[in-house]
């Protein structure tokens, strides 16, 4: 219940922050837009100004600024490898690759151009070189990213037929490598449930803290799992687990937007389930049936009676 409430704040506080640095980037932009409308050409400003597009998401004005600053300076540390990155994103893969191959010619140990290569190929269709290269990055790279490992087992998928052990393989590496993050347990889970392994899908929760797999939101996701598995007893403890937790949180904080939802999510499953049982007791069947046969006898007699008399 902590956790439903902490990663509720921590998502309210992200979205601020975020909103924060949205209107920074686009101050920062406009005074760059300044100087160089003044002051003329300049690349490390170009650079500068098409690294706050790509942070702001805008690709073309992002490729754009990156491709000015090296035709002025094509020595600036660096630009190779944010323009193959912008170019990736404008879906110019097969120049992005090429930028990139250059890049490694001249520094095989960036693990930077090299996790930007291995999307660029696993978007060309070649997930054989796409998987090297991610496993590459990941070996570079200091302090690798959650994404790093996300990317690799996507492009796993992707692959004709889909190589879900592989992908469940770079997943385990990240767990090993960083810990059960969350992100690492949802994505696992999708791919165990995608081929009907509900046993193994409700395995990697149990990887998750004591206190993550306890909050609410974690129960509703073990019961519809159970649900889907048939074993509607245990989705049943999984949701009064659910409500209880919820129940145990103050009112103030019980209160939100986003725990109302939660508990109504959790309340229409537990309805369905009930549903469902009713459905198949023995009880519901005899009283349907007898249910039936009255409805039967009662309209033959409405229609006996509304039947006009012969004349004798």
């Amino acid at each position: 219940m902590r956790a439903a409430a902490v990663c509720l704040a921590l998502t309210l506080a992200i979205a601020a922050r975020e909103a924060r640095a949205h209107g920074d980037v686009h101050r920062r932009i406009e005074a760059l837009d300044r100087l160089l409308a003044t002051e003329g050409g300049d690349a490390a400003r170009l650079m500068e100004r098409g690294t706050l597009y790509a942070s702001d998401q805008d690709w073309p004005a992002a490729v754009r600024d990156l491709e000015g600053a090296r035709d002025l300076d094509p020595t600036l540390p660096g630009l190779d490898e944010r323009l193959a990155n912008a170019l990736l994103q404008v879906g110019e893969a097969e120049r992005a690759a090429l930028e990139l191959e250059a890049v490694l010619a001249r520094d095989p140990t960036s693990a930077d151009a090299r996790l930007v290569r291995a999307r660029a190929l696993a978007d060309l269709g070649r997930f054989d070189e796409a998987d090297a290269e991610f496993g590459r990055a990941i070996e570079l790279a200091a302090k690798p990213s959650p994404r790093m490992y996300l990317d690799r087992a996507g492009a796993l998928l992707e692959a004709t037929p889909a190589r879900t052990d592989a992908a469940l393989a770079a997943l385990e590496s990240g767990v090993e490598r960083l810990g059960a993050l969350v992100v690492f347990v949802e994505r696992a889970q999708e791919i165990e449930l995608a081929r009907g392994r509900a046993a193994e899908a409700l395995a990697w929760t149990d990887r998750l803290p004591d206190d993550v797999r306890a909050a609410p939101d974690w129960r509703l996701r073990r019961a519809k799992i159970h649900d889907a598995a048939g074993n509607r007893s245990a989705a049943r403890r999984e949701l009064e687990a659910a409500l209880s937790a919820l129940e145990a949180l103050p009112p103030n904080r019980r209160r939100t937007e986003a725990l109302e939802a939660l508990r109504t999510e959790i309340l229409v499953l537990q309805a369905s389930l009930q549903d469902a049982e009713l459905a198949r007791s023995p009880t519901s069947w005899w009283w349907a049936a007898a249910g039936g046969a009255t409805a039967l006898v009662a309209a033959l007699l409405l229609r006996s009676r509304a039947r006009p008399s012969r004349a004798r």
